[in-house]
């Protein structure tokens, strides 16, 4: 080796030390101060987004400025600084009165059949958190508003923190636990009531541990803040059963009443002098009969919206409107209206985001895919898991779905991984090698084999992950790039001692040591983001180019030192396994597709997002979820559609 070449190994080295060295920097001191406002701005943006999707982001929500929700105190849960009533625009100034700081949102008391569904307790807990947030002094808590369904059954300080690391706030552990640590997070838990499938739950049920977890979970603190939203009746049998909430006041958000429900309609629908026609029975009706059975049926936010939706449906070929408000009246005077405003939703939810130019969808379809989807979210509800994670009952997760098709996604995927063995097994055995027998040729590539399902099983994970620069500056990032360069550096000196050649053993040994650093080191959740598609292409993106980066290494390794056909062969095995491994989350993802043709399409992540921007579903961070859980209940308990359902409706993009 002549003095040219060690100068030059000697600068390429320096360079390299140079490049890493600001990734090995100790952790900066976390200032919690700072990183609450920082999460405050992150809350303001994604509930923000969420509020507007409630309250008129989109053509399918309800007027922000038509219904100024109202509610009152129940008198049996009332504590100092509570006062009688308050509504959406005080909300935040009423929560600050009370001593505790210790909400429970409820629905009104239970006039129909399907209770205070649709009363507005999310638009309720979203508009406290926002107006929380911008009046927020000092040290002040910040709200984040959780799913009472995602809750592990862990300690609320431990689960806090971990939702925190999740989408779409995706903090460090580190900045996470500090956070908590400091009291510097408000939970505000959503959904109480729809942890548990019976409609009474009682002492020891899930939701009964929940509220045992929230008194636990100030350290040093007696009966911590925390907000929560529930049904009535469900609140009403924990009461029942002393497994309510402590030292917290109680609030009943109150029906629509009749002059709410005119000002909705007209801002909402009487746009037009044709418009105002149809709808002036429906005005009149309410007017005129304040407590009355269609008052009563349209006395919700949800309600409404369906109404308005359902009767604003024209056909896509004249533009004629395919029913007239009027007939709510009898439909109201029978008990039939809510029914059949759920029943008419999906296709005019359809027929109102469609285009001309766009390909012709069956909302029969739409409607059995969604049915099935629901179906699978009640099922699933704190009962599996994914990932080491125990499912939510309202969320659609791409990576999260696999379970729906059973154990086969699992079994596609190690299929997968052994027909890539098989096949590397067999190119090995064929290739002639004079110094190597065919015994020792099938163990070598046995052997091979063995290590790199190791490597799919060390790396793999079912949760989507990506390179993120801020994990290497970690602690335990650096620890993994540590670990996982040694074990790089270690098989560069086993093919140095196999083959005598130093410039082998560096060219396997050092693109090894990084290339299996930065995946450990640099391994991180899915970043925030609006998206729910982007964890899986993020996750795509990071297994392909690792697989390409460790299969040139290895491949080209063999290559310059056997025949290169081998070499080639072991590339191609290395670039799979890395992929199969990494890319875990994704190709158990893509089998379940496999497994649920022809239920579902292929492009699922596709349909989901045409759901949703007709109005059928939301999304909440990387999930998917339904408008509202009374149109999931609905679907899950109906998977057929009607008879008279619309055979087709435009849509903008083919399904």
């Amino acid at each position: 080796m002549d003095q040219t070449t060690i100068l030059g190994f000697g600068i390429a080295v320096v360079g390299l030390v140079a490049t890493l060295a600001p990734l090995f920097r100790g952790p900066q001191p976390i200032d919690p101060t700072a990183e609450a406002r920082d999460l405050a701005e992150r809350v303001t943006e994604e509930e923000g987004r969420e509020f507007k999707r409630l309250l008129g982001g989109d053509r399918q929500a309800l007027n922000s400025e038509g219904i100024n929700l109202r509610f009152v105190l129940d008198s049996h849960c009332s504590i100092e600084g509570s006062v009688p009533e308050g509504d959406l625009e005080t909300i935040a100034a009423y929560y600050r009165d009370l001593r505790t700081r210790r909400l429970v949102i409820t629905g009104a008391d239970d006039t129909l059949a399907s209770g205070d569904a649709g009363t507005g307790k999310t638009v309720l807990a979203v508009a406290l958190v926002l107006k929380l947030i911008k009046s927020r002094i000092g040290d002040e808590p910040v709200p984040v508003r959780l799913s009472a369904t995602s809750w592990d059954g862990s300690p609320l300080r431990a689960w806090l923190a971990t939702s925190l690391q999740r989408a779409p706030y995706s903090l460090s552990k580190r900045v996470a636990t500090a956070l908590v640590d400091h009291h510097l997070v408000l939970p505000v838990i959503d959904g109480l009531d729809e942890m548990d499938s019976t409609p009474s739950p009682g002492y020891g049920s899930r939701a009964d541990e929940l509220l045992q977890a929230v008194d636990g979970y100030g350290t040093g603190i007696s009966n911590p803040p925390v907000v929560l939203t529930c049904r009535n009746s469900q609140y009403d049998a924990l009461l029942e059963a002393n497994a309510h909430l402590e030292a917290a006041a109680r609030i009943r958000i109150c029906t629509v009443d009749s002059r709410a429900i005119q000002k909705f309609l007209m801002e909402r629908v009487c746009t037009s002098p044709r418009n105002s026609e149809r709808w002036r029975p429906i005005l009149d009706e309410v007017a005129s009969a304040p407590d009355g059975s269609l008052s009563r049926e349209l006395n919700t936010p949800w309600r409404l919206t369906l109404a308005a939706v359902v009767y604003q449906e024209r056909s896509t070929d004249a533009g004629e409107y395919l029913r007239e408000p009027s007939d709510m009246i009898a439909l109201a005077s029978t008990g039939d209206l809510y029914e059949k405003l759920l029943d008419w939703y999906i296709p005019a939810a359809v027929s109102a985001g469609s285009t001309s130019r766009a390909a012709s969808v069956d909302a029969k379809q739409v409607w059995r895919r969604l049915a099935r989807l629901a179906a699978y979210l009640n099922q699933s509800a704190g009962k599996r898991q994914a990932g080491g994670r125990t499912l939510s009952g309202t969320g659609l997760v791409l990576h999260e779905l696999w379970p729906m098709a059973g154990g086969w996604p699992p079994l596609i995927h190690l299929g997968i991984l052994l027909l890539t063995w098989l096949i590397f097994v067999t190119i090995n055995t064929i290739i002639p090698i004079d110094e190597n027998d065919l015994l020792q040729k099938v163990a070598n590539a046995g052997a091979f084999g063995g290590l790199t399902s190791v490597i799919l099983l060390w790396f793999g994970s079912t949760t989507p992950v990506r390179w993120g620069a801020e994990a290497m500056r970690s602690r335990s990032g650096r620890r993994a790039f540590a670990a996982a360069g040694a074990l790089g550096l270690f098989l560069g000196g086993v093919f140095y001692l196999a083959g005598g050649d130093w410039v082998v053993g560096l060219v396997v040994g050092l693109p090894a040591a990084l290339g299996f650093g930065f995946l450990t080191g640099g391994t991180a959740r899915p970043a925030k983001g609006s998206d729910p598609r982007e964890p899986i292409r993020s996750n795509l993106r990071f297994a392909a180019a690792n697989g390409l980066v460790d299969g040139a290494a290895f491949g080209g390794a063999l290559v310059m030192t056997s025949h290169p056909a081998q070499g080639i062969a072991v590339g191609i095995m290395t670039g799979l396994t890395m992929f199969l491994g990494i890319g875990m989350a994704s190709v158990r993802y893509f089998s379940f597709l496999l497994c649920a043709l022809p239920q579902f399409p292929l492009r699922m992540g596709r349909f989901l997002n045409w759901c949703y921007n007709a109005g059928l579903l939301r999304v909440s961070g990387t999930a998917y979820q339904f408008r509202h859980r009374e149109l999931q209940n609905y679907l899950a308990a109906h998977p057929d559609p009607p008879p008279d359902l619309p055979l087709a409706a435009l849509a903008r993009r083919p399904l």
